[in-house]
């Protein structure tokens, strides 16, 4: 999503949308494109408005609510503030059948994603994606295009928290109301975000070792999609 915008030449809206469709596809992920008024998961929001999805993954380990903006200078405050309530209502229209993985939120696209706007997702544990950091899943998973990365466990468990699933950000109680876990403080959430800013830094370092190689791994991973129409 950051970085597919120079392959992709200068696209907006529902065309961005409709490429990064494309190359899930193209990868053999499933996904459904959601237009206002669709389901999500099989359900309708809890409140009946109608909302807009762009997407939603089925992965095995979890499920993704994927909205793509194709800003290309600050992603827009009030289109997370949007997604976040979207999903939210989505979400408890689940009540006592929520699905049995995680659910995951990921916003982003090529844009710049300023220090408050992060320290939101954070709070929510939205998947915040930009174009200067490599995301947070990414840098904590054991498998990728650049194999596990040496973060120790503590840190990548101070990092997880800024991804957690909506089932942890939004606890539904036994008797069906839900509660918001308490906020960390201001310091404690930027302290995540030092960390994120450190792992994403040093792995760009990692890359900047091997001139080029960077460019080649977007070169190959987005040579089949520049080929749909």
């Amino acid at each position: 999503m950051s970085f597919a915008a120079p392959y992709m030449g200068s696209i907006e809206g529902a065309q961005w949308e409709s490429r990064v469709q494309d190359y899930l596809t193209l990868r053999s992920t499933p996904i459904e494109a959601l237009p206002g008024g669709c389901q999500v998961f099989g359900f309708a929001s809890l409140s009946g408005l109608q909302h807009q999805i762009d997407l939603t993954l089925g992965a095995v380990d979890a499920l993704l609510i994927v909205e793509c903006k194709s800003y290309r200078g600050a992603l827009p405050k009030n289109e997370l503030l949007k997604f976040k309530a979207v999903t939210d209502d989505y979400y408890m229209s689940t009540g006592a059948h929520q699905p049995n993985v995680p659910i995951i939120r990921l916003f982003g696209g090529p844009g710049d994603a300023t220090h408050e706007l992060r320290r939101y997702a954070a709070y929510h544990g939205i998947v915040l994606i930009d174009r200067q950091r490599w995301p947070v899943p990414f840098l904590i998973s054991q498998q990728g295009c650049f194999g596990a990365l040496p973060i120790p466990f503590d840190v990548a468990v101070a990092l997880a928290r800024a991804c957690r699933p909506l089932q942890r950000a939004l606890r539904r109680e036994a008797d069906g109301s839900y509660r918001v876990e308490p906020p960390p403080a201001s310091a404690a959430v930027d302290a995540i975000l030092a960390l994120h800013d450190r792992w994403s830094g040093w792995l760009w370092t990692e890359i900047d070792t091997q001139p080029g190689s960077f460019e080649q791994m977007l070169e190959r991973r987005f040579a089949d999609l520049r080929n749909v129409a």
